[in-house]
């Protein structure tokens, strides 16, 4: 006999491999069944938001990430991507305290470099060149964050150099 977590499950499963195919609106309306079924699956929350943030729903994917958030405060992906979301909100101070939280609970490479270019977007040049040169150190191959402490020291030059 199926359970309504195995129901849950099931169309949380349906709504993954919908949003890997890009059919965005097809899979929030499975994840929104998985939630109407078990309400507090943190991780049809995530999910949800992952797609409401591919279709720049930006606003409706911070209130999911939040719920997720609220439901498993320990998931460093949640805050990340809460990050990433304000971030294309304007709302770059507040993203660098989700990417602060994302780094204090698994300390990685993407939370880093999201947080350098949010600080560097603020002028913080010296705190982005420091997030961006710990992000290479975890992978010293991330060509992303290399060209991102380029820019930041160049930001930093410009700043200086009261241009």
């Amino acid at each position: 006999m199926k359970t309504k977590q195995d129901l849950a499950e099931f169309y949380r499963n349906q709504g993954d491999f919908k949003n890997l195919q890009g059919q965005y609106h097809a899979a929030i309306a499975d994840y929104d069944k998985a939630i109407q079924t078990q309400p507090d699956y943190a991780e049809a929350y995530y999910n949800r938001g992952l797609a409401k943030a591919s279709l720049s729903q930006h606003q409706a994917a911070l209130i999911d990430f939040s719920k997720a958030i609220q439901l498993n405060p320990n998931d460093a992906e949640s805050y990340n991507n809460r990050g990433l979301t304000k971030v294309a909100l304007g709302q770059h101070d507040t993203a660098i305290d989700d990417y602060d939280k994302a780094i204090q609970l698994n300390p990685r490479v993407d939370a880093y470099y999201n947080r350098g270019l949010a600080k560097d977007k603020l002028g913080q040049h010296d705190a982005a060149i420091g997030d961006f040169d710990k992000a290479i150190q975890l992978n010293p191959n991330d060509v992303d964050a290399r060209r991102a402490l380029r820019l930041a020291q160049e930001h930093k030059g410009a700043s200086n150099d009261g241009s």
